[in-house]
């Protein structure tokens, strides 16, 4: 069991053109409604967001980490066109009688993957403002300033 169809694989995105063009696209898929974010097209946007990597030496770990986060989310939907990220997050904590703090330590759980999921996003994010805000700054200076932003343990990410 488990996925979509009790047997899809997550999609696997190969940069096929323009890193910009292509993310412009695929993010423009995300439509948020009332109801929340359409876990699919998020995945789909998350996948194609990853391929960065394919052009940033020394970051596949953080290219493994998140394709694994959202390979974990994946695995868990199981109405594809109808699934929201917050009722998939909501569906878990339920389960689990309520207890937020408990859903989002599980390993594996869709809760744990999206909160590392986002903070790697936002690693992406703090990558590319650093570049636009001083382009003289090396790829490491961005990844550090970034990286003390988003994934750098603190206590409020592992209490």
């Amino acid at each position: 069991g488990g996925g979509p169809t009790g047997s899809t694989p997550p999609p696997r995105v190969k940069s096929r053109g323009p890193f910009f063009a292509d993310m412009e696209r695929t993010l423009k898929a995300v439509k948020p409604s009332k109801v929340g974010v359409p876990t699919r097209e998020f995945l789909h946007a998350s996948y194609s967001l990853i391929t960065i990597f394919d052009a940033l030496a020394g970051m596949g770990m953080v290219k493994a980490d998140m394709s694994g986060n959202c390979d974990q989310i994946w695995k868990h939907m199981t109405t594809p066109d109808e699934e929201t990220l917050e009722a998939m997050c909501d569906a878990e904590v339920e389960a689990l009688g309520g207890d937020v703090d408990k859903a989002w330590r599980i390993d594996g759980s869709v809760c744990n993957s999206l909160l590392w999921l986002k903070r790697a996003l936002r690693l992406v994010e703090g990558i590319m403002k650093a570049l636009l805000q001083k382009p003289a700054k090396t790829m490491k200076e961005c990844c550090n300033v970034a990286y003390a932003a988003s994934l750098k343990r603190r206590t409020c990410h592992h209490s």
